[in-house]
């Protein structure tokens, strides 16, 4: 059975002697807190203290991402109030795809400080290679 989250605050609760509606303020804080972030996000991943971390996922941001610049495109019956929450997606999605980006490059930036530039871009093509050769390994005749 799955439990929504006030079942499962009242388990949690009773489990662990804590006040349920403190449980239930908690839960509504770091949801409404992660609701706020995708709906407008500033950046790639938000972090809550004492709770853990939230990020985007590259590929699925850009599968939505296509989605919805193609909704845009071929539907032509969209009401203004929708195509304007679309517009939004699409903002927020391109942005999203633009912190990864910079994100990616300020990471390959610090791996070729660390290792050097050869160093490290080897060990990417040797990475690469695996993986292609596991993938053909794999792959049924």
């Amino acid at each position: 059975m799955i439990l929504d989250h006030k079942g499962l605050c009242k388990e949690v609760s009773k489990e662990n002697d804590i006040d349920e509606e403190l449980l239930l303020s908690v839960n509504n804080l770091i949801y409404k807190e992660i609701y706020d972030w995708t709906k407008q996000p500033t950046h790639l991943k938000i972090y809550l203290k004492h709770i853990g971390s939230w990020y985007f996922k590259k590929m699925k941001t850009a599968k939505k991402l296509k989605m919805f610049q193609d909704v845009l495109a071929y539907n032509t019956r969209l009401y203004e109030s929708n195509r304007g929450r679309v517009i939004n997606y699409i903002n927020n999605y391109t942005f999203i795809l633009s912190e990864y980006d910079k994100y990616l490059k300020e990471k390959y930036e610090l791996k070729c400080l660390k290792y050097g530039k050869e160093a490290y871009e080897a060990y990417c093509l040797a990475k690469r290679q695996e993986k292609i050769q596991k993938s053909q390994k794999n792959k049924p005749l």
